[in-house]
């Protein structure tokens, strides 16, 4: 069972947490999703002011992550097919993917992130 705090007890934790978490490097996301009995942190870690910049930033990430190790590759979307397929032709060009696969993101991602949501997810054929 948690232990019970009053109001201020309660605030003044918080305060002290917020004093001491170190703000230059804010998070903008924690959210946590466990594929395979592996708990993964989704991390997003740079801000783009167009929506194809941004797909080209996850590429350009994902390629000096993997450069032209053999992958699979999946890319996945949140009711958004069109943005799918095109982050797939690009991503195609730039891996050497022996497998490709285009599907819905989970729900718990999605309900999230919302609709229009597009993302890679590679890992080494090993």
């Amino acid at each position: 069972m948690s232990k019970r705090l009053n109001l201020r007890e309660f605030q003044q934790n918080l305060i002290d947490r917020l004093q001491a978490t170190d703000l230059s490097e804010t998070r903008v996301s924690t959210l946590g999703v466990q594929i395979a009995g592996r708990n993964w942190l989704v991390d997003m870690v740079d801000k783009v002011r167009t929506r194809k910049a941004a797909l080209d930033r996850i590429i350009d990430m994902a390629v000096g992550e993997f450069g032209n190790q053999p992958i699979y590759l999946g890319i996945v979307h949140a009711r958004d097919v069109a943005s799918g397929t095109s982050l797939m032709e690009e991503a195609k060009k730039r891996f050497n993917s022996k497998d490709t696969v285009l599907t819905d993101l989970s729900i718990s991602l999605a309900a999230n992130f919302g609709p229009g949501t597009v993302g890679l997810v590679l890992y080494p054929i090993e």
